[in-house]
């Protein structure tokens, strides 16, 4: 479980950054095309962030019933 923990830290740490850069080169101005870019680029970050908290959320979940079990059983 703490290796999905890491992944989902990783990937959280990994899409902001995305947006950071994004946000970054829009407020720099740029061509239509790039602003464009930068926007896709926000959106697949932003999916990204979903799905990594999306892991979180089943690996708690995941524990949760663990320690539950293990309650029963002891």
């Amino acid at each position: 479980m703490i290796n999905s923990i890491t992944s989902a830290l990783s990937g959280i740490n990994n899409a902001s950054a995305r947006v950071d850069k994004a946000a970054q080169n829009i407020a720099e101005g740029g061509s239509q095309q790039e602003i464009i870019e930068d926007v896709v680029e926000i959106k697949q970050a932003s999916v990204q962030y979903e799905a990594s908290l999306s892991i979180l959320k089943v690996t708690d979940e995941l524990s949760q019933e663990l320690l539950r079990t293990f309650d029963e059983t002891v």
